[in-house]
């Protein structure tokens, strides 16, 4: 019998509503609800020493944050979970990117998941096959809206975590196209938590501007390492920032964001957050030495520079166009990707190099260029200036 105030409870009635379960045979309805409920007495129950926080996008192109965030977050002693669904969405690119660093696992036993967040703090975490391919069948009628809330409500259970950090997203090439959309989905997913007693807050970017400049699995793992060095992108950096610092100001382990900031940026500094992601590998049985050797991502790689056509500015990135190079890119080789060397406001002169490939010696690459090329739209004017953050809203629910 199922408490009316657990979590599995809130979401047995919710999917009841919607008539999810409806495709499920009643013994799978029993697999998934009794998964959840055991999920719940083992999760949920436990008293965790310090506080907790984890960080959500709805990006299926890139996620050029979470790699960072999780280890930074937890090297300042907050517990930190990432639960990953690469089956019921489209790829997962956190989970592509996890999946080249050699003999790292996500999928752990509820008895790993927990110990590895009492001594290591941070864990990613992917769903055991089985209850992925029941949540897959039950979710198959739904609507593009209704499936994604679904997802959320997944990801906020699993987790855990009392405190979420949402990275939103808004710009032509985004899933949320307007403010209006954002606001909408900001509703919804606040009446979720309401629900679920989560403290919430959204971090809202300029989803038609990239942060960072690496595209491709391996490329975009080197690109968060070197970001945990200390090095990498600024915009990158400043991103991982303030998200980070919200993370850590919602979670209470600080009283305000300059706070926040000092302790990350020491974190980054005197190494720690760079062997907190080594001690998460290793306890998921990666190979950790990737982080000390980053250089391995990109071995036995012919690198080709595209040049200019022209003079002129980037007036914007075709986005589209970039996302299709990086699908097709990885669609040849997994390992290959590209990395742009210019970007929107940036002056470039003919025969400057734009972007910087990195593939297999044995493609051939006659095609390249032309995909390049048009990934840039160059004007004769600089573009006006749009902040990469729009806004900062924090919703706290009165339990």
């Amino acid at each position: 019998m199922l408490k009316e105030d657990s979590w599995t409870h809130s979401i047995s009635s919710f999917w009841e509503q919607t008539n999810i379960l409806s495709n499920l045979r009643e013994n799978e309805k029993d697999v998934l609800l009794n998964y959840f409920h055991g999920w719940e007495e083992n999760i949920h129950s436990f008293k965790f020493s310090s506080p907790e926080v984890t960080i959500m996008s709805m990006d299926h192109f890139e996620d050029k944050t979470s790699l960072v965030l999780i280890p930074l977050i937890a090297s300042t002693g907050v517990i930190t979970p990432k639960i990953l669904f690469p089956e019921i969405t489209t790829k997962n690119p956190l989970l592509q990117q996890l999946k080249v660093i050699p003999g790292i696992s996500c999928s752990l036993s509820k008895r790993k998941f927990l110990a590895q967040l009492h001594e290591v703090g941070g864990v990613f975490y992917c769903l055991p096959r089985k209850i992925l391919s029941l949540l897959k069948k039950s979710f198959s009628t739904l609507d593009e809206q209704e499936l994604l809330l679904s997802n959320i409500l997944m990801m906020l259970f699993f987790s855990g975590a009392k405190n979420i950090v949402w990275h939103l997203k808004v710009g032509k090439a985004s899933f949320l196209k307007t403010h209006q959309n954002a606001n909408n989905f900001m509703k919804s997913i606040s009446s979720i938590c309401s629900l679920l007693r989560v403290n919430l807050s959204y971090i809202l970017t300029d989803g038609d501007q990239l942060s960072g400049r690496a595209f491709g699995s391996s490329l975009e793992l080197a690109e968060s390492i070197h970001v945990l060095k200390g090095k990498g992108p600024f915009d990158l950096i400043k991103l991982i920032l303030e998200i980070g610092a919200e993370m850590l100001v919602l979670s209470q382990r600080v009283a305000n964001k300059p706070e926040a900031m000092i302790l990350l940026k020491n974190s980054i500094l005197n190494g720690k957050a760079l062997e907190k992601l080594e001690e998460i590998i290793s306890a998921q049985n990666g190979n950790h030495r990737i982080v000390k050797h980053d250089n391995m991502l990109l071995l036995e790689k012919k690198t080709i520079k595209i040049p200019s056509l022209k003079d002129g500015y980037i007036h914007h990135l075709n986005l589209e166009k970039i996302k299709k190079l990086k699908k097709k890119l990885e669609h040849i080789d997994n390992t290959s990707g590209f990395y742009l060397l210019k970007k929107n406001g940036d002056h470039v002169h003919q025969g400057e190099a734009l972007a910087e490939v990195l593939i297999n010696s044995k493609i051939d690459i006659a095609w390249l260029p032309k995909n390049i090329w048009n990934c840039f739209v160059i004007s004769k004017e600089p573009p006006g200036f749009f902040p990469l953050i729009i806004e900062r809203i924090v919703k706290m629910p009165r339990f």
